[in-house]
């Protein structure tokens, strides 16, 4: 086991540290690359079999190899992309939510600790967390530097000193020791805002819950020294973020408490959950204006957009009849909104893959089946009118929920008074 893992790590520096080294190398014959995740095991991200039939010299060959480094970077972008875990948006009270003022009420009675992260097996209920406003990344540590990814991808920061566990030439050690953490930055504070943790030293932390994982991450962040300092060796502050039991104290403590930094709304964490990759309702995101300068999707956090928007993806389905195939765009995570005709795919140019913004005037999450259709729509939409057709930079559709939650911020928004009741339901 110990030899398998080790040719993991290997493969794991061969593909991430060493892209531009291997630019040069021929693709001839590779039809996957392995390289080490966030998960318990080892996922293959497949590279399409593209054979070099013909040998080009000069200009050519050149323009052939920047080809090949620049393919080799999407596909580690891409695959950093599919690592983050992302919450559902709060369009209802969870109906397990009470169980966190529940399992209070029994801690109080029986004279035990109350607080929020322990290492008791206790895993009822839900922690509430004051999400800070900032770019979501992940903070990786290999080798003696420090890099993280925004959520497409792309690098935020690049070979930066930490205080981290391999983050830093003075904290080097073996290459299977690296780190990976779920973060938020904020630019005017220099600071990493950690609300997860995937890995510590290489141990990875995706399958335990999401009780074990804050209070590890706790325990290991507070054990290195002026990791939430500037410094020569730390160039950004790396700092936890407080979470609360989901009772009725820590939803207030969450909501109107002032911190150093800028609020976002809400995260909700589901204390059994694991670190799921993709959409997730274990963990769910909520915001009012107070709580947050984006209750509503706007430009600049003070004036909204005066139409509600989405971005959804064009996608080919398989149907019997007379049509061997239809197009419909999906939110995020599959969900069909809405049939498009073949006729306005090929007017503006579109193919299977494109993601479009739509504007829409209403929309709730009321499965809508058709019985002339080969689907079944998730999410009833109304008013739905194509606007443009996204830059390459974007590589992700809204979630239905999202959809929806915007929606009912623009008609009648959850309140935090009514996620206070759910408690004691």
């Amino acid at each position: 086991q110990k030899q398998i893992q080790q040719k993991r790590y290997r493969a794991f520096e061969s593909l991430l540290l060493n892209a531009n080294a291997n630019a040069n190398a021929n693709l001839q014959g590779l039809d996957s690359t392995s390289i080490l995740v966030s998960d318990s095991v080892t996922t293959s991200m497949c590279v399409d079999e593209r054979s070099q039939k013909q040998q080009v010299v000069g200009r050519k060959t050149t323009k052939s190899r920047k080809g090949q480094n620049a393919y080799r970077y999407e596909k580690i972008e891409q695959h950093y992309s599919e690592e983050f875990q992302l919450p559902e948006w709060m369009v209802d009270v969870p109906d397990d939510l009470h169980l966190s003022a529940m399992a209070k009420m029994e801690m109080t009675v029986d004279g035990e600790s109350s607080d929020a992260i322990s290492s008791s097996e206790e895993e009822k209920g839900w922690f509430v967390i004051p999400r800070p406003e900032g770019t979501r990344c992940l903070v990786i540590t290999r080798n003696g530097y420090t890099e993280s990814r925004k959520k497409t991808g792309k690098i935020l920061h690049h070979k930066f000193p930490s205080k981290l566990p391999n983050g830093a030439h003075s904290s080097r050690t073996k290459a299977s020791e690296f780190c990976v953490l779920d973060c938020i930055f904020q630019e005017i504070l220099g600071t990493y805002f950690v609300l997860d943790l995937l890995c510590w030293k290489g141990q990875l932390m995706t399958e335990c819950s999401a009780a074990l994982r804050l209070f590890w991450l706790r325990s290991r962040i507070s054990e290195v020294f002026g990791i939430d300092t500037h410094g020569e060796d730390n160039q950004y502050r790396f700092v936890t973020v407080p979470v609360y039991d989901c009772n009725l104290e820590g939803l207030k403590n969450a909501y109107n408490t002032q911190f150093s930094y800028v609020k976002d709304g809400l995260l909700f964490y589901n204390k059994a959950g694991h670190y799921s990759k993709g959409l997730t309702p274990l963990v769910l995101v909520w915001k009012d204006a107070k709580s947050s300068r984006f209750p509503v999707d706007s430009p600049d956090g003070v004036n909204p957009y005066p139409v509600q928007s989405c971005v959804l993806k064009l996608e080919q389905i398989n149907c019997s009849g007379l049509n061997p195939f239809e197009y419909v765009v999906v939110a995020l995570g599959g969900d069909v909104v809405e049939k498009v005709p073949s006729d306005f795919v090929a007017t503006n140019q579109l193919k299977p893959g494109d993601f479009l913004r739509f504007t829409l005037s209403e929309a709730s999450l009321l499965p809508v089946t058709n019985t002339h259709e080969s689907f079944t729509r998730m999410i009833q939409v109304e008013g739905l009118a194509f606007e443009s057709k996204c830059g390459k930079n974007r590589n992700s559709a809204d979630s239905s929920c999202k959809i929806v939650f915007q929606s009912n911020q623009r008609h009648k928004p959850l309140t935090i008074e009514q996620i206070a009741k759910g408690l004691y339901l």
